[in-house]
Parts: structure tokens; C-alpha cells; sequence
């Protein structure tokens, strides 16, 4: 149960790493404030998910809910419903992390309740 534990939060900071990747493209010709205000806008998706996760870090069942509706709103707002390659990329991490807090909460429940 150990090694669930910690991929579901490692896999998740990758994703956060790999998610903060495009916000590089914010940086171009124009004035520098503009540029850092682009970055850190481009930024929020990658801040709100490590925000989570650090919410959820001991409570697998919170960690479950939340990434599964964060599965949905990301499908919703980035419309990777319309492109299923997108949604493999951006959308599939999620939903396999959600499914692991799942299983990490299913194995701690029947643990606890031995």
C-alpha cells in the first residue's frame, strides 16, 4: 500500500511539472510585467492541482472526489472532449490518479476494518 501511496502523488507532480511546460510559451517579445503575468495565468491549472494536492495528501477519499471532479472540469473547460488525443494527454493522468486514490482508499478502509 506504501508504494500506491507514493505513485499517485509522485504521478501527480509530474503531471503538475508537465502541465507548468506550457505555460513557457507566455514569454516572448512584448514588456516583461506582461510576461510574468502570462506565465503565472498559464501557470494556474499547474498551482491549483499541487494546491490539492498537498489539501488531500493523507485523506485518499478527499484525494479521490477531487481529482475525479477535476477530471470532469478539465474535460469541460479545455474541451478535450473534441480531440480524444488531448484527453489522453491532459485528461487521462487525472482520472488514473483518481483511480489510484480510490484503491489506496479501498485498501486502507478494509486494513482499518480488520
Amino acid at each position: 500500500m506504501k508504494i500506491l501511496f507514493w505513485v499517485s502523488r509522485v504521478l501527480i507532480m509530474i503531471y503538475a511539472g508537465f502541465l507548468s511546460l506550457f505555460s513557457l510559451d507566455a514569454f516572448g517579445p512584448g514588456f516583461w510585467w506582461e510576461q510574468i503575468i502570462g506565465f503565472l495565468i498559464h501557470n494556474l491549472p499547474a498551482f491549483l492541482i499541487v494546491a490539492l494536492l498537498v489539501v488531500v495528501w493523507k485523506k485518499p477519499s478527499w484525494g479521490a472526489f477531487a481529482f475525479y471532479f477535476l477530471t470532469v472540469v478539465f474535460t469541460y473547460f479545455f474541451h478535450l472532449y473534441e480531440n480524444w488525443l488531448l484527453f489522453l494527454v491532459i485528461g487521462l493522468p487525472l482520472l488514473i490518479v483518481a483511480i489510484l486514490f480510490t484503491v489506496e482508499n479501498f485498501l486502507q478502509r478494509k486494513k482499518n476494518s480488520v
